[in-house]
């Protein structure tokens, strides 16, 4: 058995499934089981945005501070048009925020917990109406806190998804992201295989042959 080994890339890089980037005017549901890969991959990505010059609203039902201590162990700095609003806990409240032209909901299961489907809806609804007037949402959820129902209706009301998915091996565990839909790309047909370290998420691109 051979491999052919390709450079490895930074998750918001492009890579061999052609997704490079959430796209613009969009709403996309981050799922993992309780973890923080999720919150890693977005804090990246709103700093890229923002880089570009994006104002970027990082909305978080924790503390300001945890999010900070949590993007310096990745090398993240806050650029000045990265707001971050703390210890967020109305879902009524998000369509009085300013949420600028790249908006992250951390975490959207938490802020929504008490919500019935009818409302979740309604909140979905609004960020896609939101959304097509030139912003983005990513909207970071913990897998099991909604039910199957709930879990189901807002996958497919967003305009993509990325799930980042984690499986003990022994001593190691073995972490992957799959993207089931994503607007506007071919989602890719295979999980990608990742890495952690303290450059961020890398992509495992090794394909093995033979």
């Amino acid at each position: 058995m051979t491999y052919v080994v390709r450079p490895r890339y930074t998750i918001t890089m492009a890579y061999e499934s052609g997704f490079d980037r959430v796209p613009d005017n969009s709403v996309i549901l981050i799922e993992e089981a309780p973890g923080v890969v999720k919150e890693i991959f977005t804090q990246k990505m709103a700093f890229d945005r923002a880089k570009e010059g994006k104002k970027v609203v990082y909305l978080t039902t924790r503390m300001k501070e945890d999010v900070i201590s949590q993007m310096a162990l990745f090398r993240i700095t806050i650029p000045e048009n990265f707001r971050i609003i703390d210890h967020f806990r109305t879902a009524g409240d998000l369509s009085n925020i300013d949420h600028g032209d790249f908006c992250v909901i951390d975490a959207f299961s938490t802020l929504c917990t008490r919500s019935d489907i009818a409302e979740l809806e309604l909140i979905m609804d609004w960020f896609l109406v939101e959304s097509r007037k030139g912003s983005v949402f990513l909207l970071l959820s913990d897998s099991g806190v909604f039910n199957s129902r709930e879990e189901n209706l807002l996958r497919a009301m967003a305009d993509g998804i990325i799930q980042f998915m984690s499986n003990p091996e022994g001593d190691k565990i073995k972490r992957a992201i799959s993207i089931p839909k994503m607007k506007g790309t071919i989602p890719p047909d295979r999980m990608l295989p990742i890495t952690i370290n303290d450059e961020g998420i890398l992509i495992d691109t090794r394909e093995r042959h033979g």
